[in-house]
């Protein structure tokens, strides 16, 4: 999943910026801070691997305390034996976790009645 939130490309915008002090003072994150996405999903982190869907819904930075993402997902599948299918996340990820777990709520298509869990894990790439 791909989350370009400035310059060409921008797949998320944010949509609520949070109040409160920062928790990130460097990049201005604010308890609240709501973001819809419309990421690219691929088969590795590197941009530029085979594009197999999209990852379409909102994340919100759910905590006072701590960097943790409030996050309501649908991954629309658009290549493969999958295409066409979905399955929505919910969860709770912090952004500093090495690897976070969210839960496979529902699908549709092929992944009708999915269930299950993820993982999850934030990669910067520059």
């Amino acid at each position: 999943m791909h989350d370009v939130m400035r310059g060409p490309g921008t797949m998320a915008i944010h949509l609520i910026h949070g109040v409160g002090p920062p928790h990130d003072v460097e990049r201005g994150a604010y308890f609240g801070d709501t973001v819809a996405i419309d990421d690219l999903v691929t088969e590795e982190p590197d941009a530029g691997a085979r594009a197999v869907g999209r990852a379409q819904g909102t994340y919100m930075l759910g905590s006072q305390h701590e960097e943790v993402l409030a996050v309501a997902v649908t991954v629309v599948l658009t290549a493969g034996p999958y295409n066409g299918s979905t399955f929505s996340v919910a969860g709770h990820v912090g952004v500093y976790d090495d690897k976070a777990e969210a839960a496979v709520v529902g699908g549709t298509g092929r992944l009708r009645r999915a269930a299950g869990y993820l993982t999850w894990r934030m990669v910067e790439l520059v």
